[in-house]
């Protein structure tokens, strides 16, 4: 497998391996899929070890751990993809088990090599979304 980066405004995603993650955090909700193998979770409260997709709430000091390709999202907690997350979070580190970690992970490993590959992963994201940005420009009027 290798690896992949996409970028936009409300979120970011990487596919692949790390070599090299030190103990960080960030204001990005993130979300931490493996693809092969098991992912390590480690807080400065809690290490969890899991063949589930992971959810790590904003700001919280972590570092993850694997051996193996994993997916991780990265989303601006202010916008409706993260506002949908957030919503879901009942603690600052939690294993997640929603239609749409399966819709990505099945996304992931089937069409990785494909040129669409960005495009149909996205199209998953988008489609879970708050949808908080359509009320709010509607309620404007």
């Amino acid at each position: 497998m290798k690896n992949a980066v996409y970028l936009s405004q409300d979120y970011g995603w990487f596919v692949g391996n790390f070599d090299n993650n030190q103990t960080h955090q960030h204001f990005a909700l993130q979300l931490s899929i493996p693809l092969e193998g098991k992912i390590t979770v480690k807080t400065e409260e809690t290490t969890l070890e899991t063949h589930q997709p992971v959810f790590i709430q904003s700001n919280v000091i972590h570092q993850l751990e694997s051996e193996f390709p994993h997916f991780l999202l990265l989303m601006n907690p202010a916008s409706s993809v993260g506002h949908f997350w957030g919503q879901l979070a009942q603690s600052e580190l939690q294993t997640v088990s929603q239609l749409v970690t399966q819709e990505m992970k099945s996304v992931l490993e089937k069409y990785q090599n494909e040129p669409t590959f960005p495009k149909q992963l996205n199209a998953v994201i988008n489609r879970y979304s708050c949808f908080c940005d359509t009320h709010q420009q509607s309620s404007d009027d």
